[in-house]
């Protein structure tokens, strides 16, 4: 793959053991899709589809019961740890895409709401619940945490370097 934010890539061809290698558009890495503009919009979206298809899942599979708690702790184990896993990396920054992304927690609270109440809110923005930007905590999309973050692993400043007993020296 061939990693550039030009719109024409130069075409080129690799060679190893006199066998050529074939270029691809994306790469997936450590479950992060990476494309070869840098850009993480495949990822985003392949993201958003799997956590829809495991709400309904685990929506058509608790039909039967009303224990909220279970609801709750599914979505927050299967659904939340997709939409949370590697976000450091491909955190939104765009409005449309975290409100795609937001979408799917969206979609959970007006299902929990009917579940409750037996029938859906006639106004699903007003419903109580806390975004996974606040989840986040201080954190907001547009902050520059990644960066900071990177360049406290790359000094060896980090707190998780004295978790680990690894030390400069």
């Amino acid at each position: 793959m061939i990693v550039s934010r030009r719109r024409h890539l130069v075409s080129s061809s690799y060679l190893i053991n006199g066998e050529t290698i074939k270029s691809v558009t994306t790469k997936k890495d450590l479950g992060v899709t990476l494309c070869h503009d840098l850009c993480f919009n495949l990822h985003m979206e392949n993201t958003v589809q799997s956590a829809f298809r495991v709400l309904g899942f685990i929506m058509r599979t608790l039909r039967p019961t009303h224990d909220i708690d279970s609801h709750i702790l599914l979505f927050q184990s299967l659904v939340l740890s997709k939409l949370i896993y590697a976000s450091v990396v491909w955190m939104p920054f765009t409005a449309d895409k975290i409100s795609q992304i937001e979408s799917v927690q969206a979609s959970f609270c007006r299902r929990l709401f009917a579940k409750l109440n037996g029938f859906y809110p006639a106004y699903p923005n007003q419903i109580a619940h806390t975004t996974l930007r606040e989840q986040r905590g201080n954190c907001s999309t547009g902050s520059q945490r990644p960066a900071w973050y990177v360049r406290r692993l790359q000094t060896g400043s980090s707190p998780d370097f004295e978790l680990i007993g690894a030390h400069e020296g």
